[in-house]
Formats: structure tokens, C-alpha cells, sequence
């Protein structure tokens, strides 16, 4: 009886070693090293700037106490006129795309208001009215310079909306409260699009949240074998 008691305290105490072996700081950088190339890639496929790749921070310091044990974030903006003109707008998540087409159509209905105001008596000399005062219909009626300030007008107005893309992958040590998966070491990984310009702030309303995927691993190795079908995935959510 006492050797089979003795058999389960030494088990469990080698499952202790191998879960507290797991160096997290290593499997941070790890994830640092193979973020980066996905929002590089992803970047130049929206014609993005401003990519930020960065290990998450894990240590407390003043002011600051961390929820997780580290993890990397990337993310990149894209411009909405940019993303509008290219194109690409429609391969926003559906939600991301309804929302972001209302804020253009209210913009531009303002634009031309305005536009119209200013310019009234030129675009009524043309036959128009305001339900024309567009880049196309100016530029059909042989106002090309009209056409063109309004497009440099339009250009500005939007020129504060952003779109920020990205990912983030978190890491939890068993014995975090907040681990999904308590007492082994897991990761908690998704994709986002947030339109809350300029600050982008995590609003609902202004933001995409993809799929959580969430997975457990026992080592560094086990992390880099399961984290790559999880990157992948992140990769495609946002492509």
C-alpha cells in the first residue's frame, strides 16, 4: 500500500518538474520571432505602415502589474481612404466592412453638403445639384478642377481614420488566476480589426474580435509544434 502511495507522490512530483521547466521568457521571444514575418506580410498585402512587433511585458514595476507571463503582439494601420480606394475594404470582416461603409457614406454626404455650399453657384451652372457633387459626376460635366478639390477635400476629412490590424498571443503560468486552463501552461491567441479612430480604443462597436484559440503545453518545444497551425490561422483571419 505504501509503495503504490510512494509510486503517485513520485509521479506526480516528475509532472511538477516538467510543467515548471517551461522557460516562458524563451518561448517569448520564440513568439516575437514568429509574429513578426506574419505582420510584415500582412502589412504590405493592405499597403499598411507603422507595424508594431513587441514582446509583451510580463515583469511589474511601478504602476503597472501584469495580468499575463509575457506573449508578443503585432499589429499595423492602414488607412481607410487608402483602404476604400484599393479596393480592399470589402475583405474586412462583415462587421468591420458595414461599419466602416456607413461612417464613409456619412462622411461623403457631408463633404458634399459643404462642398456644395461653397461652390453652389459653379456646380448649378453645370446642371447639377447636390445629389452630384461626386469626383465622377463633376469630372463627367468637364469640371475637373472642381473634381479634383473635392477629392483633396475628401482625402482630409478622412485622413484621421485609421484601421488598426493585428494579433496577440498571451501566455499564462499554471498558477495564474486568470489561465483558462489552471495548473497546466496555456496560450490564449486571436486576431482583431479596430476602427476606433483616432485612439482605438476597445470598443465593441468599433472593433472585431476573432476566434479565441486557446491551447496547453507542457514545454518549449510542445509550444513551438502546437503554436504553428494557431499562427496560421491568425495569418488567414486577417488576409
Amino acid at each position: 500500500m505504501l509503495s503504490k502511495e510512494l509510486k503517485k507522490i513520485s509521479k506526480s512530483i516528475v509532472a511538477i518538474d516538467e510543467v515548471n521547466e517551461v522557460d516562458l521568457d524563451q518561448v517569448g521571444i520564440y513568439l516575437v520571432g514568429q509574429v513578426e514575418p506574419i505582420i510584415k506580410d500582412l502589412e504590405s498585402d493592405w499597403e499598411g505602415y507603422s507595424d508594431n512587433i513587441e514582446k509583451v511585458e510580463s515583469q511589474s514595476r511601478d504602476g503597472f502589474i501584469p495580468l499575463t507571463e509575457g506573449g508578443a503582439q503585432g499589429s499595423f494601420y492602414v488607412d481607410l481612404s487608402s483602404l476604400e480606394g484599393s479596393g480592399n475594404l470589402s475583405s474586412l470582416p462583415e462587421k468591420a466592412v458595414k461599419s466602416l461603409n456607413k461612417i464613409l457614406e456619412n462622411g461623403y454626404s457631408y463633404v458634399a453638403k459643404d462642398f456644395y455650399k461653397d461652390h453652389k453657384e459653379e456646380i448649378d451652372n453645370l446642371g447639377l445639384t447636390i445629389d452630384d457633387v461626386d469626383y465622377h459626376s463633376l469630372y463627367e460635366a468637364g469640371a475637373g478642377e472642381l473634381a479634383e478639390s473635392l477629392s483633396n477635400i475628401e482625402y482630409e476629412f478622412f485622413s484621421d481614420d485609421t484601421i488598426i490590424l493585428g494579433v496577440e498571443i498571451y501566455l499564462y503560468h499554471p498558477d495564474n488566476s486568470g489561465n483558462p486552463n489552471k495548473g497546466k501552461y496555456s496560450c490564449y491567441a486571436y486576431s482583431y480589426v479596430n476602427w476606433e479612430a483616432p485612439y482605438h480604443r476597445h470598443i465593441d462597436q468599433f472593433e472585431w474580435v476573432g476566434p479565441e484559440h486557446i491551447f496547453t503545453f507542457s514545454s518549449v518545444e510542445d509550444f513551438q509544434k502546437k503554436i504553428k497551425p494557431v499562427l496560421n490561422k491568425l495569418k488567414s483571419e486577417l488576409s
